[in-house]
């Protein structure tokens, strides 16, 4: 076996040649507040907002009628933030970006306190300060050799008996033999395009929260094909026919509504899942359980090029 270009720990912004705090500066600022009493049972049932809903479940677990005090690590502008202090208005809510410009707008979001700082050397709070932490399209952005010290900060500054959440960019990129000097290069390109320095698949999240918490719930989100509109046609996913037949309706109501169909049978899906394997559906789990060939090609198919992993976690010590 040809042995890789890059070690892991290689694996950087700067072999990119890429700045952290000019790119990240405004690429996720998004500049409108999130007016959460407004978003409508539409919204809600579109697939997008599963990614809220999850946490929000999340959280009325971890809640026992007190009010909670919640950091979200690498916040952005804060739509989750503004959408979790709609529903828990009694909690206090926190966040912490590298942007100041994102962060900023997380205030205008109802963020009780946001913060300007970068995450990989630190989190400037107390042992035992947050009784939730959650992330969401976070991890994938951060550098191989700095994950295990971040998901260490943030077991410190959960107290014991805390739960936390965490929507991660999963998947497998093969970083240790791209050419990050060649414009060409698919893997130089995705890391331009979306920042993701640091993909992993469902397994290896897994194993590296579980060095830390109790992980209560593990599993891919979404189940293909049920993607965004938004990311189906602009990178023509199903196909050219498809593109052309959705343009002659597309619209903000047609997407609305194609994402409100996606959404309803993603999550009818996941369900299923549930039902079928447990809320911890990763290749390890699949291995342990004593699967038929039909059922355990039929549980992999919904692993392989997974967009997310979505961990449920608790600390325990």
């Amino acid at each position: 076996m040809a042995q890789a270009r890059f070690k892991e720990d290689e694996i950087t912004y700067q072999l990119f040649d890429i700045n952290p705090a000019e790119f990240y500066k405004r690429r996720f600022l998004y500049p409108q507040k999130v007016q959460a009493d407004q978003e409508g049972d539409a919204v809600r049932a579109t697939i997008g907002y599963q990614k809220t809903q999850f946490v929000l479940d999340a959280i009325k677990d971890a809640d026992d009628g007190g009010r909670l005090r919640i950091l979200e690590v690498g916040c952005g502008s804060g739509i989750y933030g503004a959408r979790v202090k709609h529903f828990f208005p009694h909690s206090q809510v926190l966040g912490i970006d590298m942007s100041d410009d994102c962060i900023a707008m997380a205030k205008e979001n109802g963020y009780d306190d946001a913060v300007c700082s970068d995450v990989a050397s630190g989190l400037p709070y107390e042992d035992g300060s947050f009784d939730f932490v959650f992330t969401m399209d976070f991890f994938g952005h951060i550098e191989f050799s700095n994950k295990n010290p971040i998901i260490a900060e943030i077991h410190r500054v959960t107290r014991k008996g805390g739960h936390g959440f965490h929507g991660i960019e999963a998947g497998w990129v093969d970083y240790f033999n791209c050419d990050p000097k060649d414009p060409d290069d698919f893997v130089r390109r995705y890391v331009y395009e979306e920042g993701h320095v640091g993909v992993e698949t469902i397994d290896t999240n897994v194993e590296r929260f579980g060095k830390w918490f109790q992980i209560l719930s593990a599993f891919p989100w979404p189940i293909r094909p049920f993607l965004y509109m938004d990311g189906i046609l602009p990178r023509n996913r199903f196909g050219e026919q498809f593109t052309k037949s959705f343009a002659q309706f597309d619209g903000y109501a047609s997407r609305v509504s194609a994402d409100i169909v996606m959404g309803y049978c993603n999550n009818f899906f996941t369900q299923k899942l549930f039902e079928i394997f447990g809320k911890i559906l990763t290749g390890d789990a699949i291995e342990k359980l004593n699967l038929g060939q039909p059922m355990r090609k039929f549980a992999e198919a919904f692993l392989i090029n997974t967009g997310f992993a979505m961990l449920a976690v608790r600390r325990q010590c």
